[in-house]
C-alpha cells in the first residue's frame, strides 16, 4: 500500500477499529449506557460521564476544562460563574483545573467557549501497573551499588561524555539530597510550599540516581558510588507525587509549565515522566498529551514511561494496549523495559513481561518508541520512604555497609536510563554544532540505532533497545547542516560492539504507524522540523517498508476470543480501565506478524 496516497484513509480508518474496540471493552465492563451516549456528549472525557454517572447531585468531579482556541478567559469566567474555585491554571494549553458538579459540567458542556472536559485523573509512578510498577522484580543482589552492567551493555561504561552541562528535570516524588546526588533546583508542587528537597515516596530518587548519581571526586564514571547514566548533568527535581506515589495531571500540568516558562533559568533541555494514568480518551483531547506537545514544540525532549500494564495479571499472557498516558503523545519518546538478565552482551535480552504494549487506545500508534534497561536495577534510595522502608529485602549496602540503595523495576526506570542516554546525546551535539538537536532529531536517532530484541514485535519493543554507544556515534557526525541537503556527509558503520558481541542496528524508524527504512537520520527532510509532530500523517525518508503501513494493514482483523480484562482498580471517579488480555491480537496477514 502506498502511505503516501492512503495515509489519511488509513489514519481514519485506524481510529475506527480502535474507537470499535473501545466500545467492546466498555461493553464488557458494564459501560453500556455511557458507550450508547458517547455522540450526545462529544466535549467530555468517558471517565468524567462514567464519574458523574456515579456522583450525587452534592458531590464534585476534578475537572480540567479546555477552552477553544482563542477563548480562554470567557471560559475562565464562565467557570468562575458556576460559584467553583479554579484551583490551577495551565495557560500553555488553554485550560483550567476544578472541582465541579454534575449541573456545572452539563451547563459548561453546552458553552461554546469550552472545547473539551477531561478527567483530572489520578497519577502514578510508572502507572501503577502489576508485575512492576516501580517496585522490585526480585531481591537485590551483592553491595556494589556502581551497575557497571548497565553501563556495559549500554556501551558507556569508559565514555568521556557525561551530560555536562544539560539540565533534566524530573518530576517524580521528590529527591533525598547526596553528595552523589544533588540538585541544582528542587521545587514542591504538591505542598506548594518552599523548602529543602526531600522524597517521601522514594521514587523520585531513585530515578534522579539512575540519570544523574555520580562518585564524589574523580572520574563520574568510577569507585562504589556511581549509579547514572549521565552523571555530568544538571538536575532539576520538581515534586508532583506524594508519599504514596500519586498525584493528580492537574499538578503535574502545573509543573510543566513551570519547567517551559524557567526553562532558561533552569537550563531545561529534557524531561522525565516516569509516571502516568490510564488512557480514557483520544490523544487530541488529552490534557497531558497536550502539555507534552508544547513542551516539544519548544524544542524540549520529554521522555515518557510507557507503563507496566504488559501482563494480564490473570492468565500471565503479554498483553496488548497498555500504554498509559502520556505516553501515547506522539512527540515524547516513549520506553519499556528492558530485562538484561543482569549481563552486558544483548543476545539474551528480553523485553519484561510487565512492559506495556502497545497499540495505544484510540489512535492505534506504534508505541513504545524504544524500551532501555528497566529491571532490577541499583540506584540511589530516599532512606525513610516509603518504598525504602516497605521493601527492606531491596536494599543495598555501600562500602561502609551503610544500606543507602534499592535495586527497583519498572518502565519508570528504563525511562530514566533513556533520559540519561538523551542528555549524553545533547552534550555530544554540543561538542560538534550550535544548531539544537529537536525532540524529533532524538527520537528518530534512538530508533535507528536501536538493536532488536529476539522474539519481540513493534508494539512491544517499538524500534528496538536503547543503543546508547550508536547513537553517540551517529550524534557525532550530524553537523546540523542548515541546507535542505544532507546533515551529514559522513556515515557511520551500522553496527554496535558490546562484550565481544557485534549487534546490527534497527536502522529503521517508527514514525505513528509507518516504518521507514534506509539512511533516513542523515536526511534533513521535512519532518526534522522541530514544528512537525510525530505521527501518522507525516511521510519522510528514503523510503517506505513494503506493505507500507504495518499497523493498520487491510487485512487487520480482531479474533473471535479476544479478552477484555477490567484490571485496573477503581480509581478516584470509581473508573475501570479494560485491557486487552492474553495474545489474541491478530494483525494484517497473521501477526502479530
Amino acid at each position: 500500500m502506498n502511505v503516501t496516497r492512503h495515509g489519511a484513509f488509513e489514519s481514519r480508518r485506524s481510529r475506527a477499529i480502535a474507537n470499535h474496540i473501545l466500545a467492546i471493552a466498555l461493553m464488557a465492563c458494564g459501560w453500556v449506557q455511557t458507550t450508547a451516549a458517547d455522540e450526545s456528549h462529544p466535549k467530555l472525557d468517558p471517565a468524567v460521564r462514567f464519574a458523574l454517572e456515579q456522583a450525587t447531585d452534592a458531590t464534585t468531579v476534578p475537572v480540567i476544562v479546555i477552552a477553544q482556541t482563542g477563548k480562554y478567559a470567557q471560559m475562565r469566567s464562565r467557570v468562575l460563574a458556576t460559584g467553583n474555585v479554579v484551583s490551577a491554571e495551565h495557560l500553555f494549553i488553554g485550560a483550567l483545573s476544578a472541582k465541579l458538579r454534575k449541573t456545572d459540567v452539563q451547563a459548561l458542556e453546552l458553552n461554546s467557549a469550552i472545547s473539551h472536559i477531561s478527567l483530572d485523573h489520578l497519577v502514578r509512578s510508572t502507572a501503577a501497573g502489576p508485575g512492576g510498577g516501580g517496585l522490585p522484580s526480585q531481591p537485590g543482589t551483592g553491595n556494589k551499588p556502581v551497575d557497571e552492567v548497565l553501563l556495559s551493555t549500554l556501551g558507556i561504561l569508559n565514555s568521556s561524555v557525561t551530560g555536562k552541562g544539560v539540565g533534566v528535570a524530573v518530576l517524580d516524588s521528590g529527591l533525598q539530597p547526596s553528595t552523589e546526588l544533588p540538585a541544582f533546583a528542587f521545587k514542591d508542587f504538591v505542598t506548594n510550599t518552599a523548602g529543602a528537597a526531600y522524597d517521601d515516596y522514594g521514587h523520585g530518587t531513585h530515578i534522579s540516581g539512575l540519570i544523574r548519581a555520580s562518585a564524589p571526586s574523580g572520574n563520574p564514571r568510577s569507585g562504589n558510588s556511581m549509579v547514572g547514566v549521565a552523571p555530568g548533568v544538571r538536575l532539576v527535581s520538581m515534586k508532583v507525587l506524594d508519599g504514596s506515589g500519586q498525584g493528580y495531571t492537574s499538578t503535574v500540568l502545573t509543573a510543566l509549565e513551570n519547567a517551559l516558562n524557567n526553562r532558561g533559568s533552569y537550563g531545561i533541555d529534557v524531561v522525565n515522566l516516569s509516571l502516568g494514568h490510564p488512557i480514557t480518551e483520544s490523544a487530541a483531547t488529552d490534557p497531558l498529551v497536550a502539555a507534552v506537545e508544547a513542551l516539544s514544540r519548544k524544542g524540549i525532549i520529554v521522555v515518557a514511561a510507557a507503563g507496566n500494564w504488559g501482563r494480564n495479571p490473570t492468565t500471565g499472557l503479554a498483553a496488548y494496549t497498555g500504554i498509559t498516558s502520556p505516553g501515547n503523545a506522539p512527540s515524547a519518546i516513549t520506553v519499556g523495559a528492558l530485562d538484561t538478565n543482569q549481563t552486558a552482551i544483548r543476545s539474551d535480552d528480553r523485553v519484561a513481561i510487565y512492559s506495556s504494549r502497545g497499540p495505544t487506545w484510540y489512535e492505534g500508534r506504534v508505541k513504545p518508541d524504544v524500551v532501555a534497561p528497566g529491571d532490577n536495577l541499583p540506584s540511589l534510595a530516599a532512606i525513610g520512604s516509603s518504598l525504602y522502608t516497605r521493601f527492606p529485602e531491596q536494599r543495598m549496602a555501600d562500602a561502609t555497609g551503610n544500606p543507602r540503595f534499592m535495586r527497583l523495576s519498572g518502565t519508570s526506570m528504563a525511562t530514566a536510563v533513556a533520559t540519561g542516554a538523551v542528555a549524553l546525546m545533547i552534550e555530544q551535539h554540543r561538542i560538534v554544532s550550535r544548531l539544537p538537536l529537536t525532540p524529533n532529531d532524538v527520537k528518530a536517532i534512538l530508533q535507528f540505532t536501536a538493536i532488536p530484541v529476539s522474539g519481540s514485535d513493534v508494539f512491544t519493543q517499538g524500534a528496538g533497545a536503547l543503543n546508547a554507544s550508536g547513537a553517540l556515534s551517529v550524534v557525532a557526525v550530524l553537523t546540523g547542516s542548515a541546507t535542505t541537503d544532507l546533515r551529514s556527509t559522513t556515515t557511520v558503520t551500522p553496527t554496535t560492539t558490546i562484550a565481544s558481541e557485534t549487534n546490527i542496528w534497527n536502522q529503521a524508524v517508527v514514525w505513528g504507524h509507518t516504518v521507514v527504512y534506509g539512511e533516513t537520520i542523515y536526511a534533513n527532510e521535512p519532518a526534522w522540523g522541530s514544528q512537525i509532530t510525530w505521527g501518522s500523517a507525516v511521510v519522510w525518508g528514503h523510503g517506505v517498508a513494503p506493505g507500507g503501513d504495518l499497523v493498520w494493514d487491510q487485512a487487520a482483523t480482531w479474533s473471535t476470543n479476544t479478552v477484555w480484562d477490567p484490571i485496573i482498580g477503581p480509581s478516584a471517579a470509581g473508573l475501570a480501565w479494560p485491557e486487552l488480555g492474553g495474545q489474541a491480537v491478530v494483525w494484517g496477514h497473521g501477526g502479530p506478524w
